[in-house]
């Protein structure tokens, strides 16, 4: 069960369905991404900052098919790849038209049908 939450919600990140990320984020979701330094607590705060995303400078951002995935129990650990082209110069990251991959691993812990926290790494 939680990796098909998982897969549903990479589905739901890379076409940005708004609609079906809320449905697949708890309430009090956390995300973290320690690489970048974002941290965002809560469903809305969550949801801001993936639509942020895909306004922004990395409008054609995706997330590639995972490499690998370990489940262990509620716990899914992704290791993926973070793509886009940047939009416009993003200081200390891209520069207009430049593209952008980041080697990543994140994890999920998915409780029901709800990820409820994100951690990411890379």
């Amino acid at each position: 069960m939680p990796t098909r939450v998982v897969e549903a919600f990479i589905d739901a990140y890379n076409s940005l369905d708004l609609t079906k990320l809320e449905a697949l984020l708890d309430a009090d979701v956390r995300l973290v991404h320690y690489g970048r330094g974002i941290a965002a607590e809560g469903r809305e705060a969550v949801l801001a900052l993936f639509a942020r995303s895909a306004d922004g400078p990395f409008p054609d951002r995706r997330f590639v098919p995972p490499r690998a995935r370990l489940v262990d129990g509620d716990r899914v650990a992704v290791e993926h790849v973070w793509e886009a082209t940047a939009r416009a110069d993003v200081p200390g990251m891209a520069t207009a038209g430049e593209a952008v991959r980041m080697e990543l691993c994140t994890i999920f812990t998915v409780r029901g049908d709800r990820i409820v926290a994100y951690d990411e790494y890379g």
